[in-house]
């Protein structure tokens, strides 16, 4: 398993620059897909989905969330809501709920059915009308949909089972920064978040992540560095016999790469880290998270790195040294196929969740196996921890009292000599929230 976290760190390196999939917009925003959802429901519908109690299949195919919600949708959300609150080991209902009517009431009721609350509660998550003509209406999708997703996260942060994360609080005259260590690529599991997360972050003025993903160039900026410019060839690097082995994995995993032979080969390592079965992960990240965040509350998005400073890091490494890890990753992947790779992904998204700094560190920290794999892991590291920390620490020296939340991988926080370290050592003063 050692080589496996390596592999694990360049996934979510990669998986960062390509945070992709849309979110739903409502009717009064820039409409990615064409959808009639309220503005206010927006909100409750992305987290229904990275929750997980309402499909992003379903999701995806539903464009009417005005309508009114059909048998097929409260059962849905019955069922996911009820797997996924006992998976956490909160109490639920065993039993499933009948609806009949599809009113309003009989949807609270069926939430305080599974929850066994009462009216106490739905108070909580209805802030429409209390009079019966306005509780018998049939009710929207969008509107279950909402409450649903609303008792949801208040039950699992009242039960203090929400995702813990790694997420500390540096301050120094009368400036702060929230730093919250993140996983690129994600799963239902890790959401919600606590509460005190989205409370700082709706405390803050600036949204910093390691590259501004709201740049619309930086698509193409890593679509032309993916690809020899000259008379280069992949073939040629990495000679005969692996890439005849490379295609040959490729077709076994299902992957179609147009233009093979002009891929440069850190873009063939990093497609061959991911098991792109997991066709959710990077939808479900936590920088995916936030940015959905940001446009719904029109939060500015800055960056502490940049596109060119990060295409360094995969560039910089020898023709020599990714035809050794090309073949590392194959002859694994002959193996075990992508079994412990996402195993060891598993691993540390669960470290997350439980923020267990002592099992993630471990896990990270593993030595590597062999050389090559060692010097991607030096390619990769060296000097990002000191150099973020200094940029956090002259976008705070700007403007006295300011207050931003920084989104960067979890391996840049959690470590002890991490960034929190560096701003420590600049006088700052560090606490885990």
């Amino acid at each position: 398993m050692k080589k496996i976290f390596k592999i694990y760190l360049f996934i979510l390196l990669f998986s960062l620059i390509f945070v992709s999939g849309q979110e739903v917009k409502g009717e009064n925003k820039g409409q990615s897909q064409k959808i009639n959802i309220s503005p206010w429901a927006v909100s409750d519908l992305n987290d229904a989905g990275f929750y997980g109690i309402y499909p992003l299949d379903k999701i995806k195919a539903k464009a009417d969330y005005k309508r009114i919600a059909d048998k097929e949708d409260l059962d849905t959300l019955y069922k996911f809501t009820k797997e996924k609150l006992g998976a956490l080991g909160i109490s639920v209902k065993n039993e499933n709920f009948i609806f009949k009517d599809f009113s309003r009431k009989e949807i609270l009721s069926s939430i305080n059915f599974l929850l066994n609350t009462d009216d106490s509660f739905s108070q909580k998550i209805f802030f429409g009308s209390k009079k019966d003509d306005y509780l018998m209406v049939k009710i929207p999708l969008e509107e279950a949909i909402s409450l649903y997703t609303r008792a949801t996260r208040i039950r699992i942060n009242e039960s203090g089972k929400a995702a813990k994360a790694f997420f500390y609080e540096a301050t120094k005259d009368g400036s702060k920064a929230y730093l919250l260590g993140s996983i690129h690529l994600g799963t239902n599991e890790m959401y919600p978040l606590k509460d005190e997360i989205l409370k700082a972050f709706k405390e803050s003025e600036i949204l910093y992540f390691e590259i501004d993903l709201t740049d619309p160039d930086l698509q193409n900026f890593y679509d032309q560095e993916m690809f020899y410019k000259d008379e280069g060839s992949l073939k040629k690097d990495l000679g005969d016999d692996l890439y005849k082995r490379l295609e040959e994995s490729l077709k076994k995993l299902n992957l179609n790469i147009k233009n093979l032979d002009k891929v440069r080969p850190w873009a063939i390592y990093s497609t061959l880290s991911m098991d792109h079965e997991n066709k959710y992960g990077k939808v479900l990240g936590v920088e995916r998270y936030f940015l959905f965040l940001s446009e719904r509350e029109g939060k500015e998005v800055g960056e502490l790195e940049n596109a060119q400073m990060q295409s360094k890091l995969f560039t910089r490494l020898s023709t020599e040294t990714y035809k050794e890890l090309i073949k590392n990753i194959l002859d694994e992947l002959d193996k075990n196929s992508y079994k412990n790779i996402n195993r060891g992904l598993y691993l540390i998204q669960e470290a997350w969740i439980q923020n267990d700094l002592k099992n993630f560190n471990n896990l990270i920290g593993t030595e590597a196996s062999n050389e090559a794999d060692n010097e991607y892991n030096k390619s990769i590291t060296d000097g990002r921890d000191e150099y973020m920390a200094k940029k956090i620490d002259e976008i705070l020296r700007e403007k006295k009292g300011r207050i931003i939340f920084v989104v960067i991988g979890a391996a840049h926080v959690a470590p002890e000599n991490s960034v929190r370290r560096f701003l420590e050592d600049m006088g700052y003063n560090v606490s885990e929230k």
